[in-house]
């Protein structure tokens, strides 16, 4: 048996030459792209034991370059040298020479000797034995790259001069494991095992001239044209029977069909394309005018935006949602029962307005513009509300099932009706569950969510559309603005983090009324640290808007909630587990808010209806005690005829007034669901009785 090699030793003076370093990084590097390199350590990756791998990598790059420096070592052999068969692979180095742990500890056999490998290989298993081999023909691999990086002893002594020679650039790993070689190594194992090909070498990067076209414009403009054709050839189709022109009940099928967007558009399209604005129809050249000016060449989004902003106009204000509006109140026939009540018209225009401006206003300017439109499923609901007869299946936006829920909560706290909402009204939502310094700054949040209206707004009331943003953030935590609102609210110094102070002047309240209330006080230390936990900050001593956007299972809310509403917290800390495994599987159904109007919604019809059936019962109270004192006056022949009719007329008060209950039940005045079914004006008067 050959003698085993010992560990060779490198000259100080040669090592501090950062030229022989970097040319044997560069070789080294080569190693580990072999394709025999590559092949075996991917074997070992399918073992799943990548710590392994980088420590194998680690203990070549010494070894080779302890080898590669050494004196005795001789002129290499090319490049092109084979790899070394692993029955005649020398043992590997002393493991104290390289300080690493040694072969046998991390899982490597030693192949030192024929007899040892025999015993080994009879009595482990398979699988091992075809580790062992391919870790032994890595070391055979490394010998063959030794072969080809062993210096002489004249370039010891080039390096040792300083000359700038082929030696002196043949060497830059150390002898020990240093934190360069470890970086390499573990860098460059993460790029083998990214490699399934093992004969390829490794992905060059690209420069920015060489990458391969992805996006052809001439196709994009020639799909436009040719779609540009088509809408021209179905409009002159369209008008080709109607010289005299088109009327404003016949252009709907136009802008469906043509212009690719809801019917309830065509009366913002009519008076936009129409010349004459008292003109009752419109002609081919009128339609052909406005088709090119701002339906040609642009998508759907951007027809919808043109639509629906004004010339000069680079944004979408409030006032030009108006006209969509009053068109789909004219032409849905979910909203038939409203046509009888102009007031309730104009709320129900302000909240699906408001709502709009809710999800679409990221920028909260109070206006919208085309790159904040493509991001929203406006369009979306659009054409959701214009195929759908039932209003309130469409959740987004024209549900008047979430109008009436927002009324009548907006209704309850303002208590003397003069359409404002003042503080202290605002401290008796939901019981008090706010604490009065959250009140204040929900205030303090009118004027930044509404900044359009100017920043000098007074704030000590709130009207309907800021209810509106302040109930939806409220009730959905977890929505990207509701996120936003209570970020912004919890950062009282407005410096985009919430930090401590921020926390403690906000649950400071909270302990006073739990200590007032009977509960359990949690001191603020111990919240501090559980807050943390639920958020999992990126940075220390402060929360960003950035952390709670990668928060999942809804402790976004649960934070906002420890902070500001007390029942909230409350009902956290005694909740149910499967109730909220419940809610959980639910929020992939819907969303937090319309869970919550969808129950507020029946809870209010409810409450209506016990209303109806107590005047119900006062009036035939009323109609029993005054035909009793009629008949009293009587003589006792007539006493029963007096008495059959009395109960004659209010068994048929009784039953009009119950027929009339039953088709005029809830919102809608006939089933629960608002705005499908029954006579719309008898659905009507229910929106009527709240003012």
């Amino acid at each position: 048996m050959a003698p085993e090699r010992t560990a060779p030793s490198v000259s100080p003076a040669l090592l501090a030459h950062p030229a022989a370093r970097q040319k044997l990084n560069e070789l080294f590097f080569r190693f580990l792209v072999r394709p025999e390199t590559r092949s075996l350590v991917q074997t070992l990756a399918s073992e799943s034991d990548v710590a392994r791998i980088e420590t194998i990598c680690l203990q070549a790059a010494t070894n080779a370059a302890a080898v590669a420096v050494s004196p005795g070592s001789g002129v290499g052999a090319s490049s092109s040298h084979p790899p070394v068969s692993p029955s005649s692979m020398k043992s590997p180095r002393s493991p104290s020479s390289v300080g690493m742990a040694s072969p046998r500890a991390s899982g490597h056999a030693d192949t030192g000797g024929d007899a040892a490998s025999s015993d080994i290989l009879t009595a482990e298993s398979s699988a091992a034995a075809s580790k062992r081999a391919a870790s032994s023909q890595l070391h055979s691999t490394a010998s063959a790259f030794t072969s080809v990086t062993a210096g002489s002893g004249a370039l010891a002594s080039d390096a040792a001069s300083g000359g700038d020679s082929p030696g002196a650039r043949a060497l830059s790993i150390e002898t020990h494991p240093s934190h360069d070689a470890q970086h390499i190594s573990s860098s460059l194992a993460e790029d083998v095992l990214r490699t399934p090909d093992s004969e390829s070498a490794p992905k060059r990067v690209l420069a920015p001239g060489e990458i391969p076209q992805f996006f052809f414009p001439a196709d994009v403009e020639k799909e436009l044209e040719d779609q540009a054709r088509s809408e021209l050839h179905a409009l002159d189709v369209a008008m080709a029977s109607r010289a005299d022109g088109v009327s404003l009940s016949d252009f709907p099928a136009i802008v469906v069909k043509i212009f690719n967007l809801p019917s309830f558009f065509s009366g913002p399209v009519f008076r936009q394309a129409r010349k004459d604005d008292q003109a009752v129809m419109i002609t081919y050249d009128e339609v052909k005018s406005f088709w090119e000016s701002s339906i040609r060449g642009f998508d759907e989004h951007e027809r919808l935006f043109n639509v629906l902003r004004r010339p000069g106009r680079d944004r979408l204000y409030r006032e030009d949602f108006a006209p969509l509006m009053l068109e789909l109140l004219r032409h849905h026939p979910g909203l038939e029962f409203l046509k009888d009540t102009p007031e309730f018209q104009d709320r129900y225009v302000e909240c699906v307005i408001e709502r709009i401006f809710y999800v679409c206003d990221r920028s909260w300017s109070g206006s919208i513009s085309l790159a904040e439109l493509r991001q929203t499923d406006f369009l979306d609901a659009c054409r959701h509300v214009d195929t759908e007869s039932d209003i309130n299946k469409v959740l987004k936006y024209f549900s008047y099932e979430h109008f009436y829920v927002l009324y009548c909560k907006f209704w309850e706290l303002d208590v003397d009706h003069d359409y404002a909402i003042s503080r202290t009204d605002l401290r008796r939502f939901a019981q008090h569950a706010l604490t009065p310094r959250a009140v204040n700054r929900v205030f303090d949040m009118i004027p930044l969510v509404h900044s359009s209206d100017g920043l000098d707004k007074p704030n000590d009331t709130m009207s309907f559309r800021d209810f509106v943003w302040f109930l939806l953030s409220e009730e959905d935590k977890l929505s990207s603005t509701g996120l936003r609102y209570w970020f912004t609210l919890c950062d009282v110094n407005m410096d985009g983090r919430i930090c401590a102070e921020d926390m403690k002047f906000f649950y400071d309240e909270q302990l006073e009324r739990m200590d007032s209330m009977g509960h359990e006080v949690v001191r603020f230390h111990d919240v501090l640290v559980q807050l943390a936990d639920l958020i999992k900050p990126h940075h220390n001593g402060f929360l960003t808007l950035k952390d709670f956007r990668k928060c999942r299972n809804g402790n976004s809310a649960v934070f906002f909630n420890v902070l500001c509403n007390l029942n909230k917290f409350m009902a956290f800390e005694h909740r149910d587990p499967f109730a909220e495994h419940q809610e959980r599987a639910q929020a992939a159904e819907s969303t937090p808010w319309e869970r919550f109007a969808h129950i507020e919604y029946y809870r209010l019809a409810m409450e209506e209806e016990e209303d109806e059936e107590d005047e119900e019962e006062e009036e035939d109270d009323e109609d029993r005690s005054g035909h009793a004192s009629a008949s009293s006056d009587e003589d006792e022949d007539g006493d029963d005829e007096h008495a059959a009719m009395g109960l004659g007329s209010s068994l048929s008060a009784l039953i009009a007034s119950g027929i009339q209950g039953l088709g005029t039940t809830g919102i809608g005045r006939g089933a629960p669901g608002g705005g499908g079914g029954g006579d719309g004006s008898d659905r009507s008067e229910l929106p009527m009785e709240l003012s």
